[in-house]
């Protein structure tokens, strides 16, 4: 099925308008809210098929807010993202019943976010590195990335 509405919650302004402008680019009725108190009152307002928040939103943390729209609505997908690629964060969001992205990587995944049918958990080993963190690139890259691992290694 695919998402008709989206709520984003991130204190910073500037990146939450951003991500409204690229899911309302992509046909989808979107709003963002700054605060946590803002964020509550949405998510029990208009119950969004897809939730976007910033792991650290002011006095709540993202993962209670995610239980907060799996309340309000259990058919909410929730995603939370964090400015570091934190493993400790990732398995946080998993336990809430959350995907996670990397700050850096989400206005790039939105799209699939917002086509794809997504299951109920996020599956992936949070331990492991993702291929979109890798060298990209020619035979250079993966001489970098071997060289990365190996001193790695040494130490």
């Amino acid at each position: 099925m695919p998402v008709r509405s989206a709520l984003f919650a991130d204190p910073d302004r500037t990146f939450g308008w951003r991500l409204k402008t690229l899911a309302q680019n992509s046909g989808i009725v979107a709003d963002v809210c700054t605060t946590s108190e803002e964020a509550r009152r949405a998510l029990v307002a208009s119950s969004p098929m897809l939730f976007f928040s910033n792991m650290r939103l002011g006095g709540v943390r993202g993962p209670d807010l995610v239980y907060l729209a799996k309340m309000a609505n259990p058919r909410t997908r929730a995603v939370l993202y964090g400015t570091t690629a934190d493993v400790l964060l990732a398995r946080m969001a998993q336990e809430a019943g959350a995907f996670f992205e990397p700050a850096a990587f989400l206005p790039y995944a939105l799209k699939q976010y917002f086509s794809a049918t997504l299951p109920s958990k996020d599956r992936r080993d949070a331990a492991r590195p993702e291929r979109r963190q890798r060298f990209r690139g020619g035979r250079r890259s993966t001489d970098l990335e071997r060289l990365h691992v190996s001193r790695d290694e040494l130490s």
